[in-house]
């Protein structure tokens, strides 16, 4: 079986050509392997090293469908759940993308999570063999009047709280932030003060755009967002937001990271009239920010 040096930082890059494993023991140097998954399309991928070491990838496929796919070996072969992600046929619904893969609580091994397209989250007990989808968010109701972004109907982050079994957070483009505190029966939208430029109604109770979510990792009531519209930050587990651009040199990106072990956030911007590309940092969640680089896409 493959299997990498204690010590190895692993890396999983899915691209429009496959899904790639990027590998270093210094950070320095770095080696790229393709695994079996050579020239699919993949969203997303996750390595779940809670119970063993397996490897979770989105392959959603312009022709031949969509597929959850897991690996015990690092991509070298690949299998599908014995009962994936499937909308009822009474549903009316077609499974479009996989967009987030999420292993569940450090608490919880067998737990995980997916997020698809059209905005439904679906839930696995026993390491991805069998899913279920979450009838409380999909039956929310205001369901009806939700709208796609220019990707999809699509969510895209999960957040599943480590301090409270009952609470997690989803992010949905164009819905926003919702959260549910009772382990998913109901869901809440979590978008005060965050803006929807594009909308008739700045400050709606839901229909922003929100791009990406996270969650400080020890403070667990803070979140951030990369948003359509800006950067935010909630001291309160949602309940408001608060405006954390500053002096970022554009408020639209996709991806937003914050460092384990030391307070660094980054953020990556486009510039979309020029589609350039800034990497950006803070020290402090909002202290002004630092260009790391800059280029073009």
């Amino acid at each position: 079986m493959k299997a990498y040096t204690p010590g190895t930082v692993l890396l999983t890059v899915g691209t429009k050509r496959g899904l790639f494993l990027l590998t270093s023991r210094d950070r320095k140097m770095w080696e790229v392997e393709a695994t079996a998954l050579k020239g699919h399309r993949i969203f997303y991928a996750v390595l779940d090293q809670r119970s063993g070491r397996r490897l979770f990838a989105a392959d959603n496929g312009d022709f031949f469908g969509t597929f959850l796919r897991y690996s015990d070996d690092f991509g070298l072969t690949w299998h599908e759940p014995e009962q994936g992600i499937q909308f009822p046929e009474d549903s009316q619904q077609k499974l479009e993308n996989i967009w987030v893969i999420e292993p569940g609580r450090s608490n919880e091994p067998g737990t995980v999570y997916a997020g698809v397209d059209p905005a439904s989250l679906w839930v696995s007990t026993d390491s991805g063999m069998h899913w279920e989808l979450n009838a409380g968010l999909a039956n929310h109701p205001t369901r009806e009047l939700w709208g796609p972004g220019a990707g999809g109907l699509c969510l895209h982050s999960i957040v599943a709280d480590p301090s409270n079994a009952s609470r997690m957070w989803v992010g949905i483009s164009s819905v926003g932030c919702m959260r549910t505190d009772d382990g998913g029966q109901n869901w809440v939208f979590a978008n005060k003060n965050t803006r929807a430029d594009f909308q008739p109604e700045k400050y709606p109770e839901f229909g922003q755009c929100i791009h990406r979510l996270i969650q400080h990792p020890t403070r667990p009531d803070v979140l951030y967002q990369q948003n359509h519209c800006s950067v935010y930050k909630s001291a309160n587990a949602g309940d408001d937001w608060i405006d954390i651009r500053q002096n970022l040199p554009s408020d639209f990106g996709f991806p937003i990271a914050l460092d384990p072990t030391i307070p660094i956030l980054c953020t990556l911007l486009l510039r979309t009239r020029t589609v350039e590309t800034t990497l950006v940092s803070s020290l402090q969640s909002t202290a002004p920010r630092t260009a790391v680089s800059t280029g073009m896409l």
